[in-house]
This record gives structure tokens, sequence and C-alpha cells, in this order.
């Protein structure tokens, strides 16, 4: 009799597993350059509330996904995210930005847990 594979989803902690350093150095980063985009424009910031909070509005409790994952990038010609392409953008060149350095994904802006695969 065989045993059925799991479907758990496993979750990297870095604060109890990684380098803690490293993590308290990317979000002062992104806070850095969040900070100076809004001081440079405004109306940026209510723009990043409503990209994390449409973000996060994509989770279906039935199955566990969605949520701040970083899909609305995919989901930018939803009507609920029209005008939202500027501060994605924004956050996008962070992204760029952090990765020359090490590997951070669009969802590790707003959100410090990654996602291991299946």
């Amino acid at each position: 009799m065989g045993v059925a594979p799991s479907d758990a989803k496993v979750y990297f902690d870095r604060d109890t597993y990684g380098d803690k350093e490293l993590k308290i150095a990317n979000v002062n980063y992104i806070k850095h350059k969040l900070r100076n985009v809004i001081l440079s424009d405004y109306s940026v910031a209510p723009e990043l509330f409503k990209l994390s909070v449409n973000d996060a509005l994509g989770f279906v409790a039935d199955g566990g996904t969605g949520g701040p994952d970083g899909s609305i990038q995919f989901e930018k010609d939803k009507e609920e995210n029209k005008g939202l392409a500027k501060t994605l953008g924004v956050s996008k060149t962070i992204k760029v930005e952090l990765q020359r350095t090490n590997g951070v994904s669009l969802a590790q802006i707003p959100e410090e847990r990654t996602r291991e695969p299946k």
C-alpha cells in the first residue's frame, strides 16, 4: 500500500532559518526607496496602499491561495486595478534593483515571507 502525496504548503521563515541582517537590510532598503518616491510624488502613497490592498484581496479562503503574492502584476487590466501601472512600476523597479545583489520577488516587497514550491 502506497502513501498518498501531501498537499501541504511549506513556508521558509527567514527570521528562524535565514540571515536576519540581510532581511533587515532589504526591508530598510525598500523603506528608503519608497520614502524617496513618495517624497518626490505624493500621489504615489495612496496608490501604493491600494496596490497592496488589491493584491491581498486576491486571497481565496476555500483553497488558501492568493493573497499578497505579487499576482496583481498579472491583473493590472482588471477594472479595480486601473491606474496602478505607475505604482506597480515603482515596485518592479525596486525589485530589479534588489535582485542585483540577492533574490527577491515582487511579493516580498510588501511581505517578508517566501513560499517554497511543493
